[in-house]
């Protein structure tokens, strides 16, 4: 006789029996278990026999491979990244080898993938740029110094190719004043005839006694004449 319900061997839940020869011991859930354990112990024994199948299957079965490859990569995306970051983290070592080794004997590929990937993502390398740009050089100031000079360039008011510059002018990245007071909004032509003119006052050693004002002056009537 069939029996209506039964209780999981693991559990003890009293489930509904579905099969027809009264072989049901285990609900869903532990059933799902008790596969799962059955498969490892199978492949834990048998894994070279198996790895030798699948390879074969595989390379007779390329367009099944790819679309399964690509479900599970997007179920499991987050999954396999943390698995690849931290696997990078503990061979550092081992990984930047294999990567120089590879773009040794691939410069051609590696060179077209980066190329491919730029054209994919230009806006988003323009904006990590641009950010990392602000945050080294300006200490996040840079949007408000163009914000506070209405983006116009304040020697020949154009709106062109804008540059934010250091009055000090001080090429010591770590300790340099990155204050709204110290930068100025310049066009590209303007900041590189500065620089010039600031250059020459250096050598002939009267950059302390002529004030920055007087320089842009003395850069407005030469572009005037």
């Amino acid at each position: 006789m069939k029996r209506e319900y039964i209780n999981c061997e693991i559990c003890g839940t009293k489930v509904k029996n579905t099969s027809h020869n009264n072989r049901q011991k285990y609900c869903k859930n532990c059933a799902k278990k008790v596969i799962k354990e059955k498969d490892k112990q199978r492949r834990s024994v048998n894994s070279e026999k198996i790895k030798r199948e699948m390879r074969i299957w595989r390379s007779q079965n390329k367009d099944k491979t790819k679309d399964y490859d690509r479900k599970y990569y997007r179920k499991n995306f987050e999954k396999l990244i943390e698995k690849s970051r931290a696997y990078y983290q503990s061979h550092k070592e081992k990984c930047k080898l294999q990567h120089e080794e590879w773009r040794q004997k691939n410069l051609e590929k590696s060179k077209r993938k980066n190329r491919e990937y730029s054209k994919k993502h230009t806006v988003e390398n323009k904006a990590h740029y641009s950010k990392a740009h602000n945050n080294k050089y300006f200490n996040g100031n840079r949007l408000k110094a163009l914000k506070k000079d209405n983006n116009i360039c304040q020697i020949c008011k154009s709106k062109k190719s804008l540059i934010v510059h250091h009055r000090d002018e001080d090429n010591n990245i770590e300790n340099r004043n990155n204050n709204l007071d110290n930068l100025v909004t310049l066009c590209r032509s303007c900041h590189f005839t500065i620089h010039h003119l600031s250059g020459i006052l250096r050598k002939i050693n009267k950059i302390k006694k002529i004030s920055y004002e007087e320089i842009i002056e003395k850069h407005i009537y030469l572009r005037r004449t």
